[in-house]
């Protein structure tokens, strides 16, 4: 029985056709629509980077301070 490979680590420039799409050649020449691309990008980390560093179970970090 052949060992099974493992995955192929994802690159940067994976993350980049996800988000273009179809459109990476077309943003490379039109600068409003890279800059919108960027724009997601970023947002797509960012959200998945947040982190509820507090120990209570609701989303805000405040800790119901008053």
């Amino acid at each position: 029985m052949a060992t099974p490979h493992p995955a192929p680590q994802r690159r940067w420039t994976d993350d980049i056709r996800r988000v273009a799409g179809s459109r990476g050649r077309q943003a490379a020449q039109d600068r409003a629509l890279l800059n919108s691309l960027q724009k997601t990008y970023v947002q797509q980390w960012t959200s998945i980077g947040e982190i509820d560093d507090d120990d209570d179970d609701d989303d805000d970090d405040d800790d119901d301070k008053v």
